[in-house]
């Protein structure tokens, strides 16, 4: 980009809500009970093909990356990432983006640019790109999954945001104990879309449980 459009670009961001903020009308609507005490559903991956396309992934998507710019609410949007980009990141995350809104609202898509809604045959200035999703709401998470596709190289489920605001929203490191619903969500979305799924966890004070996570996810289809 030139630098009047880096600078035009750069404008776009200065006015977009800053904070782990659900601002999708959460107060508007009633509060729904939330139950994910479910039953697992059926899936077996093809583990060696999954290995396979993992490294692929790594290697040839991803570049081997050394630095990632990971997300950062209110300042992993756009602009930002360009910047981080010229100075060595290797590869950048977007915000979080609330499932919940994006799956249903035009104006908070919007919030959320990607480079080339903005500027034409510029879309490799801003790869490699994750998107990084929250929720609670599998048709709401993949919902939002198929609407970014296009536009990143693979999606991130955060299972790991321990902030009020999760908890409140009851998301990222909220959702950990419940494995079966996890691996219901993963399991989907690798059936669903056509990049690969990460998630971002946090560690158990107890190594076996962290494993047993672990192990959870990757066995339904997280890279």
């Amino acid at each position: 980009l030139k630098a009047s459009q880096t600078s035009n670009c750069c404008s776009l961001f200065m006015d977009f809500p800053f904070g782990c903020l659900d601002v999708f009308d959460e107060k508007k609507k009633e509060k729904e009970e939330i139950n994910l005490e479910v039953e697992k559903r059926e899936f077996i991956l093809d583990e060696e093909q999954h290995y396979i396309n993992c490294w692929e992934f790594y290697n040839n998507i991803l570049g081997e990356p050394k630095f990632w710019a990971a997300p950062m609410v209110g300042a992993s949007e756009l602009a930002f990432r360009l910047f981080v980009r010229q100075h060595g990141a290797d590869i950048c995350s977007t915000p979080m983006i609330h499932s919940n809104g994006y799956s249903k609202s035009e104006e908070y898509r919007k919030e959320y640019a990607f480079i080339e809604e903005l500027f034409e045959n510029e879309e490799e200035l801003d790869r490699p790109l994750i998107v990084q999703i929250c929720g609670n709401n599998i048709d709401e998470i993949v919902e939002t999954a198929k609407l970014v596709e296009p536009h990143c190289d693979g999606v991130e489920i955060n299972l790991g945001c321990p902030q009020q605001c999760a908890k409140k929203g009851f998301y990222g490191s909220f959702l950990m104990p419940y494995h079966n619903f996890l691996f219901n969500l993963v399991s989907t979305l690798y059936e669903t879309i056509d990049i690969p799924i990460l998630c971002k966890i946090r560690i158990f004070n107890q190594w076996e449980k962290t494993k047993e996570l672990c192990l959870t996810l990757q066995s339904a289809g997280c890279s």
